[in-house]
């Protein structure tokens, strides 16, 4: 009986330690793994211009999954991923993942490094790809940029799709002008540093003119948190003309 019991915690110790190799790591939906920082594989977000579509991937972080969800229209949804044997660290060449008239396709090299084509039907939208990691995790706030006023005898009315990216201390904004058919996007053409930043509010560039981003930008003020984004400002000119401008966005994947 007593070589019997010994045997017992013997085996039974040795089923345990195999269940916790087995055991899959669970970390952040939106930062990658450590082991995948320097490499291809973790966490990657993926936006239109103006954040029409914002998608985060989660590319066999911490287990064998690759997931793709989408945020569109005020609603989640995932797109399916096309079957590969790619792993961690490998090139990654123009995985596709697909819901309905939505097509993503993804590249990355082996160090991490991506780009990504958009297509919703026959339509390619520009798009830009960021990686998220402990040291600089990716947050992206989207909604809309809002215009009332009054210009000489004309009431203006409108609004905007605006995204903005932010990655410790750095930004990118993207925008699409509605009444400009011919260049309607406005961005910035690379992550630029705010102008200033706090706990609570930062100052950063709106860009007019692409080419000219320093030349043709105007300083816009907002306060910010977890969840969103706020500015406002009130204009009143000596000749009458009155406008009042609102930017309100929202964090989105932020579990």
């Amino acid at each position: 009986m007593f070589a019997w019991a010994i045997t017992a915690l013997i085996f039974g110790a040795c089923s345990s330690d195999d269940e916790d190799n087995d055991t899959k790591i669970v970390v952040d939906r939106n930062v990658s793994g450590s082991e995948l920082e320097q490499k291809s594989g973790g966490v990657y977000f993926v936006s239109t211009l103006a954040g029409e579509y914002i998608f985060r991937l989660n590319l066999k972080n911490g287990d064998d999954a690759v997931i793709c969800e989408m945020f569109h229209n005020e609603d989640y949804s995932e797109l399916a991923p096309a079957e590969t044997t790619w792993e961690p660290g490998e090139v990654l060449e123009n995985l596709q993942f697909t819901a309905g008239e939505v097509k993503l396709i993804l590249s990355l090299n082996e160090d991490g490094e991506g780009e990504a084509q958009v297509f919703v039907e026959d339509t390619e939208f520009e798009v830009v790809v960021f990686k998220s990691t402990a040291k600089e995790p990716v947050k992206v706030y989207s909604g809309l940029d809002v215009l009332e006023g009054v210009d000489g005898d004309t009431f203006i009315n409108g609004q905007n799709d605006f995204v903005m990216v932010v990655i410790e201390g750095k930004y990118f904004i993207g925008t699409k002008e509605e009444w400009d058919s011919t260049d309607p996007y406005r961005y910035t053409p690379e992550l630029t540093a705010f102008k200033s930043i706090s706990a609570t509010d930062f100052v950063f560039l709106h860009p007019d003119v692409l080419e000219y981003i320093e030349e043709w930008s105007w300083e816009r003020e907002a306060s910010y948190n977890e969840d969103t984004i706020h500015s406002y400002q009130n204009e009143e000119s000596e000749n009458g003309n009155h406008y009042e401008i609102e930017l309100r966005l929202h964090r989105r994947f932020k579990e």
